[in-house]
């Protein structure tokens, strides 16, 4: 019987199933952060407002308990030093 996905595929899928996201407030307004594991402890990380892609990034983070802590403090940054603008 042959498989309906080959393997490189199923490693695509594998991928997606580790997405999270979450939603926080950056100066008074509600972001969605949603990371990727992407191996070696880097995340994707996408920010976005409504539909809108704010901006994205790569960060490392050792658990994913720290990774949306990192995002958020990565993002805040950002707009401080005006690299982003919300």
């Amino acid at each position: 019987m042959q498989s309906l996905v080959d393997s490189a595929e199923m490693g695509k899928l594998c991928k997606e199933v580790n997405r999270m996201e979450r939603n926080m407030k950056v100066n008074g307004r509600e972001l969605t952060f949603a990371t990727t594991y992407d191996g070696d402890s880097q995340y994707d990380v996408q920010v976005r407002s409504g539909e809108k892609v704010v901006t994205r990034f790569k960060i490392a983070a050792d658990r994913e308990e720290d990774v949306f802590e990192a995002a958020l403090a990565h993002v805040k940054s950002d707009i401080q030093m005006g690299n982003v603008d919300i």
